[in-house]
């Protein structure tokens, strides 16, 4: 096959993958701002549901939609970094910063819809300084990953190989993952690291709170719970791992049916 197929092949499958995370990502925030917010909102408000636990349940939910936001996010921004370069993934990082923006702010307006509108001077006092941290530490999760993809990404990229069929070939030494345990494997090595950005962003705040906030644990019960808090966190970091995983395989995978595809054409 010519060069000049390969590469439109690959065009198209940039244009294809930026796509398919942007339809993903606003999925997920909508179905957390639109969705689980206002039934979030419900739960805690309404007396005759508040002790049934369906509040615990959408809480747990929306924790689950905020660590897959990352996940996905990070895979996809490892997968373009791989297959292309990490320049390709300016689209999809304003995507993600859209979405996060996005995220937040119908998140505040389906409350307020709810609830009703707060006065302005409220507003600006007691919800905008929540609601600019929020984003803020969201867009630092997404640059500290997006920062140690940058500085410890060493394949290479198949947008440097130019000469020949090896155009489509470089990553085969990397993909798919045939287990969980491959530390020799650099992609493995960065997977890991940046899938347990999120986890770790939480378990950092839950020392501050207990440290500044919450202090010693007064019973033998409260630092049950406390425990059963950080292992949880622990938890999240190896399914975080997992999910990034997959979703490097199933690009990989896709990609090499769809250049079979593209060949026999």
């Amino acid at each position: 096959m010519k060069d000049s197929a390969i590469l439109l092949f690959y065009r198209g499958r940039r244009k294809r993958i930026t796509l398919e995370y942007a339809i993903l990502i606003f999925s997920i925030s909508i179905l957390y701002s639109l969705v689980l917010t206002p039934l979030q909102s419900w739960a805690y408000n309404d007396v005759l549901i508040r002790d049934m636990g369906l509040s615990i349940l959408f809480d747990t939910l929306l924790d689950v939609l905020n660590y897959l936001f990352f996940w996905v996010s990070f895979a996809y921004f490892l997968w373009m970094t791989a297959r292309f370069s990490l320049r390709e993934c300016r689209v999809p990082i304003l995507v993600c910063l859209g979405a996060i923006l996005f995220r937040y702010g119908a998140a505040l307006l389906a409350g307020y819809l709810l609830n009703g509108f707060p006065l302005w001077a409220s507003f600006l006092e007691d919800t905008l300084p929540y609601l600019a941290i929020d984003i803020l530490l969201d867009a630092a999760i997404l640059g500290i990953g997006l920062l140690l993809i940058c500085f410890l990404f060493d394949l290479p990229t198949a947008a440097r190989r130019h000469g020949d069929r090896s155009l489509h070939t470089p990553l085969s030494a990397y993909l798919p993952f045939n287990g969980l345990f491959a530390p020799q494997n650099p992609l493995w090595r960065i997977a890991l690291i940046v899938s347990a950005l999120p986890s770790l962003s939480q378990i950092l705040y839950r020392l501050i709170y207990d440290i500044f906030f919450y202090g010693a644990p007064r019973s033998w019960i409260d630092l049950l719970w406390i425990l059963v808090y950080y292992l949880g966190d622990l938890l999240t970091i190896f399914v975080g791992f997992l999910v990034t995983l997959l979703l490097l395989n199933r690009a990989y995978l896709r990609e090499e049916k769809a250049f079979l595809d593209y060949s026999a054409a």
